[in-house]
């Protein structure tokens, strides 16, 4: 920007870029030109600040009634460097879930944020007569510290309502104010109406400073959770990966492929993948890549020739051998029995007693 600008035209011009860039929602995050111009804008109203520090233009013994006209559009340069903070935060993407390099860079850009909306807010309560009394009592229970007082769902959504209301109504405010003055000439602009304006305008920028208080608090902590689990993540150890089988190396084993014990059993004695303990592996490799099952090998008739060749099984003619040879013995003994019996009585020595004398 060219140094011969006035405070005033350097002050004008940043803040209308700075609309410019809001409204440029399509351009993608990591688009060079754009983090560039945020970078020249936000070096720019740092400029700015130093400046109108170095000229004196505002006493800490001053109230916002004392405070010049033309020097009140200035007491917004934190509230203006902090929506260039947030701009860069939200150009700022991550390359991965593990970037913690580029959570870093969020996280920093939302604390010059967080800095910035607290400094404009706490001027302009110090310089009173500027917030109402309910402007101040709802910026303060929107504050972050005050969030656990409106966990009822019913009574945040009323809160939304009425901020949203209190929005429209000095957008609304602005824009009459503001058509009233942009027809006149500076000399023929009414001193009471320019700092009406610029009063409804500081107003509009407390309301947008504590609802991105809100966010900055929700997006800083999840970065934060974020950034830790990435701290844990890197720092455990990972596998060695050969190649892309080994990925799966704990539920499937190439056949043929021999394994070293680290690649089995870990340093610290953890099981890597199962294993099977065997004295001959060339039985275990056949029963594991064989037919998965046992399959018969003989016929029925050839299991019963085996089993009478080898005497477990009786043929049939012995069968019957072994029936006739058991009648013959029986009759055999019987007759034996009969010869004996015969000799031991002979014929007619039953009657030898009645027949004597």
């Amino acid at each position: 920007m060219s140094s011969d600008l006035s405070v005033k035209e350097r002050f004008k011009a940043a803040a209308k870029n700075l609309k410019t860039l809001e409204n440029q929602q399509n351009i993608p995050n990591e688009n060079n030109a754009i983090l560039e111009a945020l970078n020249e804008l936000k070096a720019e109203f740092l400029l700015i600040k130093r400046m109108v520090n170095h000229l004196d233009l505002f006493d800490k013994s001053e109230s916002f009634e004392e405070i010049s006209t033309a020097y009140i559009p200035y007491l917004a340069l934190e509230y203006f460097i902090a929506c260039v903070e947030m701009e860069l935060n939200g150009h700022c993407s991550l390359l991965n879930g593990n970037d913690n390099q580029g959570r870093q860079r969020k996280l920093a850009h939302l604390s010059f944020a967080k800095k910035g909306y607290q400094s404009y807010l706490e001027t302009l309560e110090y310089l009173g007569s500027i917030l109402s009394e309910d402007d101040i009592s709802d910026i303060r229970e929107m504050l972050p510290k005050n969030q656990e007082s409106t966990a009822n769902p019913h009574e945040q959504r009323q809160a939304k309502i009425k901020r949203f209301r209190r929005r429209k109504q000095l957008e609304s405010q602005i824009e009459v104010q503001s058509e009233k003055i942009e027809g006149l000439d500076s000399e023929l602009q009414s001193e009471e109406d320019l700092r009406m304006l610029y009063k409804t305008e500081l107003c509009l920028f407390a309301l947008h400073s504590s609802e991105s208080l809100i966010l900055i608090q929700l997006e800083s902590l999840l970065l934060e959770t974020q950034y830790y689990e990435g701290l844990k993540n890197h720092h455990k150890p990972n596998p060695k990966v050969s190649n892309s089988r080994d990925i799966h190396s704990k539920v499937e084993v190439v056949p043929g492929k021999n394994k070293a014990i680290s690649d089995i059993i870990g340093p610290r004695g953890k099981i890597l993948q199962p294993f099977v303990i065997t004295k001959n592996k060339a039985e275990l490799r056949k029963s594991v890549f064989g037919t998965g099952q046992t399959l018969p090998s003989m016929t029925v008739d050839e299991y019963l020739d085996y089993e009478l060749l080898h005497g477990k099984l009786l043929s049939t003619d012995d069968t019957r051998r072994s029936e006739l040879s058991s009648e013959d013995s029986d009759d055999e003994l019987e007759a034996r029995y009969w010869d004996d019996w015969k000799d031991d009585h002979p014929k007619g020595s039953g009657n030898m007693g009645s027949n004597i004398g």
